[in-house]
């Protein structure tokens, strides 16, 4: 059975002061924390749960991907999206749930109370379901 361990992990800051970290190799498999300590800690549990629906649904996990660093301007693009999006919850385990696209396309999303999403991982959990913010907001 894979673990965490055995994909490549990145782990930056994000614009509101939080910090990102996710899994490049697992699409959706993302986590924040309020230190870089507390999102390596998140990321392994929306790992599991990630890892539980490919088992459950007799599925191999991805293989990782190799990454290259690079000095790029942040993609504008925050989805597209339309009024007849359909998404919806699949499972929650702790503080992440998994939202999923009825086209089939998941992704991750953290749940720490009141706390706001920092702009990255927000937009980057739109553009994996390919909604707008006002259909994200709709999800609540």
């Amino acid at each position: 059975m894979k673990t965490i361990q055995d994909y490549n992990t990145v782990l930056r800051p994000d614009d509101n002061g939080t910090f990102v970290a996710y899994v490049p190799g697992i699409p959706g498999c993302h986590a924040w924390g309020e230190t870089s300590e507390q999102a390596q800690s998140e990321l392994v549990h929306a790992f599991e749960m990630i890892r539980d629906e490919y088992l459950e649904s007799g599925k191999d996990l991805p293989q990782d991907v190799e990454l290259v660093i690079a000095n790029a301007s942040e993609s504008q693009r925050v989805g597209k999206g339309s009024s007849k999006t359909r998404v919806f919850k699949t499972r929650q385990k702790g503080s992440h749930a998994r939202l999923q696209h009825i086209d089939g396309r998941a992704t991750t999303i953290p749940i720490h109370g009141n706390a706001e999403i920092g702009g990255w991982l927000f937009k980057e959990i739109l553009k994996q379901l390919d909604i707008t913010e006002q259909e994200f907001n709709r999800l609540r």
